[in-house]
């Protein structure tokens, strides 16, 4: 089933992240849209010319995915740029260390995409989270329960980055970036929620490891 991102309207609302399957057809849009645009400028015969397009293209598909899906979206890009670009005809070969370091450029840059994304989406949603989990919490303290399902805040697995680095949301909105714990506790309070007890799994879920998991 294809899930489609529910828009949120408010101050500070952000969008659901992308399914696979949306990831797939932006990728194959893209590049169905970026193969004439290089054919009219002539880099279609230059697939090193051509190659910064499909790590903007991959970076693009990323931008509302999950992180998980950053290896799809390279992949695919991958595919679609050695069957069309470099041999035209949508034959795919394997050139060695040549297509390894293209795989890797090409994930380098869905993990930016993705890691750009989440930031923003951050940015954007931190009043609203705020808000959110302050009143959530206040339920909560009164023995009373909030319209969350599940532990307020999640820190998602670890991407890899210099250093590397953990998503947080808290109640179902993106609020930042954490590379330690110190991070996750920063995060917490400054949406509003005093009390963090990061060994409780009624306030946090560890996604892909534990509190004390920070490298890839």
């Amino acid at each position: 089933m294809i899930t489609v991102p529910r828009c949120t309207t408010g101050a500070g609302a952000a969008p659901r992240t992308y399914s696979a399957h949306v990831v797939c057809a932006s990728v194959f849009l893209g590049s169905a849209g970026l193969l004439p645009l290089l054919g009219a400028t002539g880099e279609l015969h230059h697939p090193a010319a051509a190659f910064p397009a499909y790590c903007a293209l991959a970076a693009a598909a990323s931008l509302r995915a999950s992180a998980r899906f950053a290896p799809l979206s390279a992949l695919l890009c991958w595919l679609f740029y050695d069957g069309f670009v470099v041999h035209q005809q949508g034959e795919l070969t394997f050139d060695g260390s040549a297509d390894v370091r293209r795989l890797g450029l090409l994930l380098a840059a869905a993990v930016l995409g993705t890691a750009a994304g989440w930031a923003g989406r951050a940015l954007a949603a931190r009043p609203a989270a705020g808000a959110s989990l302050a009143r959530g919490a206040g339920v909560r303290h009164a023995g009373g329960m909030s319209d969350h399902a599940g532990p307020p805040m999640v820190v998602s697995g670890v991407m890899p980055g210099d250093p590397p680095f953990r998503m947080v949301e808290v109640d179902g909105e993106p609020v930042g970036i954490a590379r330690d714990l110190s991070d996750v506790v920063r995060l917490a309070r400054q949406v509003g929620l005093k009390h963090v007890d990061l060994d409780d799994p009624a306030f946090v879920r560890w996604v892909g490891g534990g509190k004390y998991h920070w490298n890839p």
